[in-house]
């Protein structure tokens, strides 16, 4: 009986343990990455960085009139490391890729509080469970089509140049117009 008792004991003491250091793994990244420091050498991603066009100020516009493509990043009132350094590093990506087009204003940066009362709407408008970039394609000042980077999230983790290369594809994405 006590036997029984102490290994189950044990056992809730592992997967606390488990629990308490996948969620640390999950929101920690590197001092450096927030400071700008040196970069970590990981791998790319297939698909990802490797074979990612280079992330260069590119003289994209939308060719459209009246289309538009708003980036927005929405975050909670309380703010951990990691989504400040998504939201820092996703608008340091366009405005060092898309400067042109962030100038035209046919790309937009928002960043968005979704816990305050005029923004809880976009929780359920983009069915946001945490901060999120979300972004959104406009036709004459209605909304198209959006995309949730939910991946930004594993993205952080990587090196920042990958973490550019796929911001900055999912932006060229929509602001390419379509062949």
């Amino acid at each position: 009986m006590i036997l029984r008792k102490v290994i189950r004991l044990a056992l809730l003491a592992f997967v606390a343990v488990s629990l308490g250091y996948y969620t640390y793994t999950l929101i920690r990244i590197p001092d450096n990455a927030i400071r700008g420091g040196g970069t970590p050498t990981i791998p790319a991603v297939a698909g990802a960085g490797a074979d990612s066009r280079p992330v260069a100020q590119e003289d994209v516009t939308t060719s459209e009139p009246g289309r538009q493509v708003i980036a927005y990043y929405f975050h909670n009132t309380q703010r951990c490391k990691t989504c400040l350094a998504i939201e820092e590093r996703s608008k340091s990506a366009l405005d060092e890729a898309f400067a042109p087009a962030m100038e035209s204003g046919a790309l937009v940066w928002r960043a968005i509080n979704m816990e305050t009362p005029p923004n809880e709407h976009f929780v359920d408008d983009f069915d946001l469970v945490t901060s999120s970039l979300v972004f959104v394609e406009m036709r004459d000042g209605e909304m198209t089509h959006w995309v949730n980077a939910k991946d930004v999230w594993e993205w952080i983790h990587e090196d920042p140049e990958t973490f550019k290369s796929h911001v900055t594809d999912m932006a060229r994405g929509l602001l390419e117009p379509a062949p």
